[in-house]
């Protein structure tokens, strides 16, 4: 077998913002059994104490499941963007190298639109 990881990224200064953050997370939609270790990674190392996550829509399927499932095991409130009256503070967006990710890409545009920070994770992949 062979493994490949291809990152990308543009770094600049954070918004240093304090205490609680709504944090919208778009995890892949398909994600295989062993996606939800890697998610719950992604997520340990950047959510902290107060934060609240905010998923795409309720009706997201495995997306909504692996956020959700973080959510409850850590105590986190989850709720939909759609209640959302502002930009995130933080956008989570988990990208697959093998799947579609239009509706992550989309995602990423809502920073475009306010003062959010932005962190791309990329699950890891073996290709065959």
């Amino acid at each position: 077998m062979t493994s490949k990881r291809v990152m990308a990224a543009r770094l600049g200064p954070t918004s240093q913002r304090e205490g609680g953050r709504s944090v919208f997370v778009c995890a892949p939609l398909k994600k295989n059994p062993f996606d939800q270790a890697h998610i719950d990674s992604v997520l340990a190392s950047v959510i902290r104490p107060g934060d609240r996550l905010v998923t795409a829509d309720a009706t997201a399927g495995s997306q909504l499941d692996a956020v959700t499932a973080y959510g409850e095991a850590h105590g986190f409130a989850v709720s939909a963007i759609t209640l959302e009256t502002t930009s995130p503070d933080l956008i989570v967006l988990i990208l697959d190298p093998l799947q579609d990710n239009t509706d992550i890409l989309r995602a990423r545009t809502l920073a475009v639109h306010g003062d959010s920070d932005i962190v791309l994770a990329e699950l890891n992949s073996t290709l065959a």
